[in-house]
């Protein structure tokens, strides 16, 4: 395998992953290895929900409730209450309807994302959530953050 292969040759890309790597300027081997994550997000450290402070945080807990609800204009707020052993906790989403059907009562999850005063309340807004039990990707470990450029095609905008 040469830097100047196209990345197709690396294991595990196929047509489609190159036709998205294509549109970030990742075209060959060389550009596949050189492109590296903006920053990493740090969600390894799982805290207690008592001993959350602003911020980052990963919380392993049970849900204890799940509600959806459109709010005005139309836009739907999923609401969960979590605990754990040390306190309970809120968890807001927005404008994802199916997180109250998909977080079950009594199940234990990880959830990672921003801690945060919002509107008088602390509360993770839109955190990420997996179940204790799987391999985690986007909880409970360093994260790898990637730069997405836009492209925007120029026939859109010629009159």
């Amino acid at each position: 395998m040469n830097l100047s292969d196209p990345v197709t040759v690396a294991k595990g890309v196929g047509d489609e992953l190159a036709r998205k790597l294509a549109v970030l300027g990742v075209k060959n081997v060389g550009q596949l290895i050189d492109y590296l994550p903006r920053r990493y997000d740090d969600y390894s450290h799982v805290v207690a929900i008592k001993n959350a402070k602003p911020g980052p945080v990963t919380i392993k807990a049970i849900v204890n409730q799940a509600n959806g609800r459109y709010a005005r204009r139309g836009m739907h707020v999923t609401e969960a209450v979590v605990s754990d052993d040390s306190g309970s906790m809120r968890l807001i989403w927005f404008n994802q309807p199916y997180r109250a059907s998909g977080l079950k009562k009594g199940i234990e999850y990880y959830f990672s994302g921003l801690f945060e005063l919002s509107h008088q309340r602390m509360q993770i807004t839109s955190p990420s959530v997996e179940l204790v039990s799987d391999f985690t990707l986007n909880t409970a470990r360093i994260v790898p953050v990637y730069r997405r450029r836009r492209v925007f095609l120029a026939s859109r905008y010629e009159r």
